[in-house]
């Protein structure tokens, strides 16, 4: 693999094979620039193929930041989205929104682990899909707003901490994700509990702040 300068040759546990390529060079947002990397491959059989890159963010870096990349396939019929494309595109690692608030470990291990390849009727790759079935993930939801377990919380006699983000507004509908569905209260209705409110967090406790998480687990057992 070629590659001009900006970028360096690093070593890390976490990557694989126990090295990654760095970039230190100048932000270019707009446009491509001559920093570059060069890698010659050959095809041996015609047909529709995949572009896996794996990147990681600085530390303590915004989801829609540091996380750019430009790829060009020239030899090859470049898609996205099923949209043919030419020259240089843009590709984002993720953004600032749900998934650009999560922990890049546990953000990289759910696009890993958490999605499933999906090919068409020809057998080329036509994208992923969620581990989970859908109908699997449907029913539970289904299942949770049909089952009443707060008359059952009395009955739990064992220490209980409540980790919460800050609550939904009053009477709201909306799958907002920012916020906690959990009821303010909800520490209160146990026999010993302790209620936790972190308020800079989201719905999403255990990706953001798995330390976190596994700190209070510990403490508990």
């Amino acid at each position: 693999m070629e590659r001009t300068t900006g970028w360096e040759l690093a070593e890390s546990d976490a990557a694989s094979g126990g090295n990654y390529l760095f970039y230190n060079g100048p932000n270019s947002f707009p446009k491509v620039t001559a920093h570059r990397i060069k890698a010659t491959f050959k095809v041996e059989k015609a047909g529709r193929y995949s572009v896996k890159w794996n990147m990681r963010q600085p530390d303590d870096v915004a989801g829609d930041q540091a996380n750019d990349a430009w790829i060009c396939f020239k030899d090859a019929t470049q898609l996205a989205r099923q949209t043919t494309i030419t020259g240089f595109h843009k590709f984002v690692g993720r953004s600032k929104g749900t998934f650009g608030l999560w922990d890049p470990q546990v953000f990289e291990d759910y696009c890993r682990y958490g999605v499933l390849p999906v090919v068409d009727e020809s057998g080329a790759d036509d994208g992923v899909r969620l581990a989970c079935p859908a109908l699997v993930e449907a029913s539970v939801y289904l299942g949770s707003s049909e089952t009443d377990v707060h008359q059952l919380i009395p009955n739990i006699r064992i220490p209980v901490t409540v980790l919460r983000a800050p609550p939904r507004e009053p009477g709201s509908v909306e799958l907002d994700f920012s916020k906690s569905p959990t009821v303010p209260d909800l520490a209160s209705r146990f026999v010993q509990a302790q209620d936790v409110l972190l308020a800079e967090l989201t719905h999403f406790i255990p990706m953001q702040a798995p330390k976190l998480v596994a700190d209070y687990i510990k403490r508990a057992l």
